[in-house]
């Protein structure tokens, strides 16, 4: 009966040789063509192989070669899937892995078995994320990578506990020829005693050799149920279980492995009922988060037109108040003209009746020259009668009194007119200062009127600038909320992205799902179907064009369709 390091130093032989038979495939598989880096396949080839090698050719069943040939089959065999890149054997040769890793419990030992299965779980992981296309043909997901480890964790188990078993047994074995080799030496002291040890030898070996038959025999029988379970395991039915009892040592093993394809069908399960829900509640929140997004959309036109219409009644209030304040202005001026006016006015009807009271005087001076006019041309008559009484020597006194009388009699006249003139003029001047006495009542009305009127004038330009102050705030408020409101609208549209991108790897995901056989599958709901359209709402009409210089026409309230606390009847803009 071979020992331990026997096996191991037959067993070296054959890996290695199967080292260079993965060398030759990968080099066949070069020859034949392949869609991955040759130079990486040759070289990455030869130098694990090679390494390995040498490590065996210094300690043929070392721990070192052990662990080095371990790490070298996993790393073989994945150059060997990566040669077939863009093949669709691919996704078989992933099955050498677990070939690989039996033979690898041809050591006897543990650690080549856990260096197999590290390298080969870096493997996936790495490569999954880094270059997918070097692990698995076209697209893949996660699933199938937590599928390949949990196979190969499986195995590992089941052959690290074989290695164990077998390792103890051998070691029983040794010990068992051990005592056999002491009794045979204690044989040849004693002829008597050699004859029953040699028969006690040989009852112990036959019944050593019988258990150990027997042991290989049920080894060999949870080999092949195990294999055949993982078998259906990898082809994705989840619901082998082996029902058939192991042997007692093995017993747990089995029991923990129906445990571990009960709990991974009830994880499956969970996460199929799981994916519905929460599919469900992603297409709901993806119709809600599309209407949410086309009315935010809609809020902000409107918002947008509020506040360009605002800014335009704004701009006409500021114009008001401006024109208000010019008023007050004018009518400050008006104020001063009229004081001036007043003043002018006090000024005519004190100088009309000082010419009243000259015409009087010029009056009473023409009266007293007609007086003198009159005595002169009686002087002149008594004169020319004197004269006539001289008879030849008054006839000269008598022609200067003709001509004084004459001068009298003109003087009279010229009198008379003058005073008629003084008359006239007295009345019109009379007449001028009840005008200009009517012009100042007048002026004193009208400087009531404007001081009325430039009192309304700076309470309206007052009010006006409050006014202009207040609609300012408003807008910016108005505008604050187009702002948040088109913020809404662009962070509703981001939700909803979200929401259909969490909807497709749901769908991908149950996808994966569906390729598994576990309890509970007929009940799982088809998740892969179009999510319902997004609820519509209507569009928001297109304002009118105005003209440029004129007034925004007023908006009817029924022309927009605005939600929430942000609404504003347009109507209400009317008391501005």
């Amino acid at each position: 009966m071979l020992g331990v390091n026997e096996i191991r130093q037959k067993a070296s032989y054959i890996i290695v040789a199967l080292l260079w038979l993965n060398v030759a495939m990968i080099s066949l598989r070069f020859i034949w063509g392949t869609e991955a880096n040759s130079l990486v396949l040759m070289v990455s080839s030869l130098a694990v192989a090679g390494a390995a090698t040498l490590s065996w050719l210094l300690d043929k069943t070392g721990t070192n070669t052990r662990i080095a040939t371990g790490f070298a089959q996993a790393a073989l065999v994945a150059l060997l899937v990566y040669s077939f890149t863009g093949s669709p054997l691919q996704i078989d040769m992933h099955m050498y892995f677990f070939a690989a890793l039996a033979v690898t419990a041809a050591w006897m030992d543990w650690r080549p078995i856990l260096a197999f299965t590290v390298l080969t779980a870096v493997h996936h992981l790495v490569l999954y994320g880094v270059l997918p296309s070097a692990v698995f043909p076209g697209e893949s997901t996660f699933m199938r990578v937590v599928l390949h480890a949990v196979i190969l964790l499986v195995e590992t188990g089941v052959l690290l506990a074989i290695t164990r078993l077998m390792v103890k047994a051998m070691s029983e074995q040794a010990s068992a020829l051990e005592a056999i080799e002491a009794s045979r030496k204690e044989a040849e002291n004693s002829h008597v005693q050699a004859d029953r040890l040699r028969k006690e030898a040989d009852l112990q070996r036959e019944a050593q050799i019988e258990r150990d038959a027997r042991q290989a025999g049920e080894l060999n029988e949870v080999v092949e149920k195990l294999s055949g379970a993982l078998t259906r395991v990898s082809d994705g039915d989840l619901t082998v279980r082996i029902n058939e009892a192991f042997p007692d040592e093995l017993e747990r093993l089995r029991s923990n492995f129906n445990l571990s394809m009960e709990r991974l069908s009830d994880l499956l399960s969970r996460v199929s009922s799981h994916a519905a829900d929460v599919q469900h509640d992603a297409t709901e929140l993806a119709g809600s988060a599309d209407g949410l997004s086309m009315r935010s959309e809609s809020q902000a036109a409107a918002l947008e037109e509020a506040a360009a219409a605002l800014a335009q009644v704004v701009e006409t209030v500021k114009s008001t108040s401006a024109q208000s304040k010019q008023a007050a202005e004018q009518t400050f001026r008006a104020n001063k003209v009229r004081d001036n006016s007043i003043g002018v006015v006090n000024e005519a009807v004190s100088a009309m009746e000082r010419i009243e009271v000259v015409s009087g005087e010029i009056a009473s001076i023409v009266d007293v020259i007609d007086e003198i006019a009159f005595q002169t041309n009686l002087l002149a008559l008594n004169a020319g009668v004197e004269a006539a009484r001289a008879g030849e020597a008054g006839a000269g006194f008598s022609v200067v009194a003709q001509e004084v009388r004459e001068l009298a009699q003109r003087s009279a006249t010229a009198a008379k007119q003058i005073k008629e003139l003084i008359n006239k003029s007295t009345t019109e001047v009379s007449s001028g200062v009840k005008h200009v006495h009517a012009t100042g009542a007048a002026l004193g009305q009208i400087a009531e009127y404007i001081s009325e009127i430039s009192d309304r004038i700076a309470e309206i330009a007052s009010a006006s600038e409050e006014q202009s102050i207040g609609l300012v705030e408003v807008s910016t408020m108005v505008s604050q909320m187009d702002s948040t409101t088109q913020t809404n609208a662009s962070m509703a549209a981001d939700t909803l992205e979200v929401v259909r991108k969490l909807n497709g790897g749901i769908g991908e995901l149950t996808n994966t799902i569906r390729q598994f056989d576990y309890s509970g599958r007929s009940s799982m709901p088809n998740l892969a179907k179009k999510p319902p359209e997004p609820a519509r709402v209507a569009k928001l009409p297109e304002p009118p064009r105005r003209e440029e210089g004129t007034a925004a026409p007023r908006s009817r309230s029924s022309d927009f369709v605005v939600h929430g606390n942000a609404a504003v009847d347009l109507d209400d803009w009317q008391e501005f």
